[in-house]
């Protein structure tokens, strides 16, 4: 499933790819929009399951036409029957919110995949089937032949991905999705898309772009480096880049604090005594530390990781916390210099 990160920047360029698609074929087709939960016209039992889904009408009428977009970066031998259901709820909901209608939107399925080595599984329903060729030969009229719109980023050149009909952030989107997880090579294509970079630079979404990349690359790739990441984006955009890096950096320790925190309060409520409390906030903090060196890929000993579990100082752990966010090493975050 798509991270949301990502559904932000692809939420840009899908729907004018959509549109793209479907004007080359009808001539007729209206841009497409993105299709919130609140709208209804996903279904309750696709929220948090379908990735993003857009719509549009024909150009002097009223049909709608639908794009579902789904994401995923492992192989799902059964994706074609995951995004047959997707449809069919949203058939389900056309027809709840449309009575007597005799006919049904078109819902256009695009599977986005970047698996390693590209996509290996089924692209149709008919594939999943469990029965002789003879037999299926036999009954072929009768059954189900899905199939949907496949997008295997492993098998396209970034010039190819660059060159897409796409806003330059959904570009870098793509890009990222097929890259981010690069270990040894990751800083060095951020070089080699300056010129893309520097084009999501100059546009008003600039500072989401760069929080959205650093954000990404940090979660999806156990090698990147704050340090070296900001310096490879300060060389290529300006040294004004540098206070966007951090500020991404300082959220994403916020958000694991807060879910340290969160995890403390529970069991110091499960316990239920003043003590426990206490106890579960020092190792909420101490989670929070842990959370941020492992999301900046730092390594961390055995006798570290027990000084740590181990202290109860909220302060100490605060001040860990804070030098975790821009030190090289687990050794000089946990300094006291």
């Amino acid at each position: 499933m798509l991270s949301p990160c990502a559904c932000r920047v692809l939420n840009k360029g899908a729907p004018k790819c959509a549109t793209t698609l479907f004007a080359s074929a009808t001539r007729t087709t209206s841009s497409f929009t993105r299709c919130s939960p609140a709208s209804k016209t996903l279904p309750a039992s696709c929220v948090g399951q379908v990735d993003l889904l857009f719509s549009a009408k024909l150009k002097r009428e009223s049909k709608a036409l639908y794009l579902l977009l789904e994401h995923q970066s492992t192989a799902d031998a059964m994706m074609p029957y995951r995004l047959l259901g997707y449809v069919v709820r949203i058939w389900d909901r056309w027809v709840v919110d449309h009575p007597g209608a005799k006919r049904l939107p078109v819902v256009l399925p695009v599977f986005l995949s970047h698996a390693v080595g590209g996509w290996t599984k089924a692209v149709s329903t008919r594939e999943l089937l469990d029965v002789q060729p003879r037999m299926l030969e036999a009954v072929a009229r009768y059954v189900p032949d899905f199939s949907f719109v496949l997008d295997d980023l492993a098998t396209c050149s970034d010039e190819e991905l660059t060159g897409r009909a796409m806003p330059p952030l959904a570009r870098l989107a793509l890009l990222l999705l097929r890259h981010a997880r690069d270990r040894s090579g990751f800083v060095k294509r951020l070089r080699q898309w300056a010129p893309l970079l520097k084009t999501v630079w100059a546009t008003r979404h600039r500072r989401k772009a760069i929080s959205i990349l650093v954000r990404y690359a940090a979660l999806a790739n156990r090698q990147v480096k704050i340090h070296t990441l900001d310096g490879t984006l300060k060389s290529i955009l300006g040294k004004g880049v540098s206070k966007v890096v951090m500020t991404e950096v300082r959220q994403l320790m916020i958000e694991s604090e807060t879910r340290g925190k969160a995890e403390g309060k529970a069991e110091g409520k499960a316990e239920g005594k003043a003590e426990g409390k206490a106890e579960g906030k020092a190792e909420g903090r101490a989670s929070s530390l842990l959370a941020v060196l492992a999301a900046r890929r730092l390594r961390v000993s055995d006798k570290q990781r027990a000084q740590i579990i181990g202290c109860t100082d909220i302060a100490q752990l605060d001040r860990w916390i804070f030098g975790a966010a821009t030190a090289r090493t687990t050794a000089e975050a946990l300094s006291e210099d």
